[in-house]
């Protein structure tokens, strides 16, 4: 069972166990504040609303989407061409009445695209500094998301050692199952008590820390919060 790093007084406390080879980075809410996010897209699409008021179905396929999405990391399903993203885009338009081409333009839009030009100033600050520290001290960081994180990566102008995503052919499985976790120690050559998962949510980046057998840090949502556990 994995060991929650969680209730230190301080974060930097975590790191005095040299034990860590490797931390596997979540990425949103973990090295960005999404509730800022949340409020900045929540912004757009309000404006989006008001100008385009034919096309707010759009911003219903972004609920429904998720909500397929939510339920999919409870149920590991399998698919034959090895991409949920693909299984849930169908299930969304079954649901809207449209088609899996017309819910896919939607959500790379507003879930992949529009949020990156926001990223930055969004980004945990201190989380993203350490991430060279680590590096230099020869630990190797790697982030794992459910959905395509290298672009996110490039807007927060990290350098991890490999992103991973639920839909790379090898994994193919989202949170809180632990198959990522299996290749990362394969790829890197490490075992499940040498690394760090370090995410937002209990429910996928903690239970799959705990599928592993590996040590974990879920961060505070707010940043106010976050920021006093960083010294």
């Amino acid at each position: 069972m994995g060991l929650d790093k969680s209730q230190y007084c301080t974060y930097e406390n975590v790191f005095r166990d040299e034990k860590y080879r490797l931390i596997v980075l979540d990425m949103d809410g973990t090295l960005y504040f999404q509730r800022k996010m949340q409020f900045l897209m929540c912004l757009e699409m309000l404006f989006f609303a008001f100008t385009h008021p034919l096309e707010i179905w759009k911003l219903r396929a972004i609920s429904v989407f998720r909500k397929v999405r939510e339920c999919a990391g409870e149920v590991q399903e399998e698919t034959a061409d090895n991409s949920a993203l693909n299984v849930h885009y169908e299930k969304t338009a079954q649901a809207m009445g449209k088609t899996g081409c017309e819910i896919q333009a939607v959500i790379e839009e507003w879930m992949f695209k529009r949020p990156l030009k926001y990223i930055d100033s969004c980004r945990d600050e201190r989380l993203c500094e350490r991430i060279n520290n680590w590096k230099k001290q020869g630990i190797r960081v790697v982030v794992y998301s459910d959905y395509p994180a290298k672009d996110k990566c490039e807007a927060l102008s990290l350098q991890p050692d490999a992103v991973y995503s639920s839909e790379d052919e090898r994994i193919s499985h989202m949170k809180p199952s632990a198959k990522a976790l299996q290749v990362i120690a394969e790829d890197f050559g490490i075992g499940y008590d040498e690394m760090l998962i370090i995410g937002d949510r209990y429910s996928r980046d903690g239970k799959m820390a705990e599928n592993a057998g590996a040590d974990y840090l879920i961060l505070e949502k707010w940043k106010y919060k976050r920021n006093k556990k960083w010294k």
